[in-house]
């Protein structure tokens, strides 16, 4: 059994948001968590029938898989059309520079990037080759953002019936409408109501202190390659169950403090940003029909 339908990105879009809420409906079953199956090194040392044994005796009409990263990596598109040339493909799109600055704090607090003001970091990876070369999870945080570019590939591959492409905005803004789209877009029935879990889309967290803290606890959470470009989480252990635990209570204290939190980078670095992705953005309102002309700008 394989997929019926794979959600591609982005990263940092609430595509995990989105996954919860398919799961809802009766007739969808995906795949818990992200399959990376289709990036390397994965995809070469993996065989088709690690991705068919994650759906092993499901009855369910609808099958389906998530990785936020499959739109940023050019080499997924041809490898899912290979194996999974019928599947359907749904994007979650957001505002490509403030889903850089997020997907920044979100390296930074799992040890993938040093930990540097947003300003000065965000500074870096537009502009010295060495520190993206030293960082290769640095690099992804500007390229996830490159819609235009990866949509293209995937409108090259797959007829326009089988691609959906929505908004991050509309899908917090309305998680029933926007996940009625994606379910009729996969010909099944709409939700009357979206039962809520008290769940909602993850929240990043943009205070510099509480990522410090935060990153107190990577080494016992995760393993890192040798370029510290993925990770992989440790077997737990008494020390490291200690020392998590006792992060976490730190945190929680500062989570209910006002603390500084820099969401937004400077005049400079918005500037660049914008010139960074604004062809970009003009292929994709192109391939949608001028749906996207409003994120040219930081205020949008």
């Amino acid at each position: 059994m394989t997929p019926n339908f794979v959600i591609i990105g982005a990263a940092k879009s609430a595509s995990s948001f989105l996954q919860k809420c398919l799961n809802r409906h009766q007739d969808v079953y995906i795949s818990p968590g992200e399959v990376p199956f289709f990036e390397s090194p994965d995809y070469e040392q993996s065989q088709i029938s690690h991705l068919t044994s994650l759906f092993n005796g499901r009855k369910e009409r609808v099958l389906g898989i998530k990785r936020p990263k499959y739109i940023g990596r050019p080499e997924v598109p041809a490898r899912i059309r290979q194996h999974l040339p019928q599947a359907k493909l749904i994007a979650v799109l957001r505002h490509p520079m403030k889903r850089a600055v997020a997907h920044y704090y979100h390296n930074v607090r799992f040890g993938l990037l040093p930990a540097l003001p947003l300003s000065k970091g965000m500074r870096l990876l537009l502009e010295d080759d060495s520190f993206r070369a030293s960082y290769p999870a640095g690099a992804e945080v500007l390229e996830c953002g490159m819609y235009g570019k990866y949509i293209s590939m995937y409108k090259k591959l797959f007829p326009q019936n089988q691609l959906l492409v929505m908004r991050h905005d509309d899908l917090v803004a309305d998680p029933l409408r926007i996940t009625n789209t994606a379910l009729v877009f996969l010909g099944l029935s709409e939700l009357v109501e979206l039962e809520s879990r008290g769940e909602r889309p993850q929240q990043v967290v943009y205070s510099m202190l509480r990522i410090n803290i935060l990153r107190l606890a990577n080494p016992f959470l995760f393993r890192y390659d040798q370029t510290k470009s993925r990770l992989s989480r440790r077997p737990s252990s008494p020390l490291g169950t200690a020392v998590i635990r006792f992060v976490g209570k730190i945190d929680h204290v500062l989570r209910k403090l006002p603390l500084r939190e820099a969401r937004v980078p400077d005049k400079t670095i918005r500037k660049q940003l914008a010139d960074y992705y604004r062809t970009d953005t003009q292929i994709l309102s192109g391939l949608t029909g001028g749906s996207f002309e409003d994120w040219l700008g930081w205020d949008a």
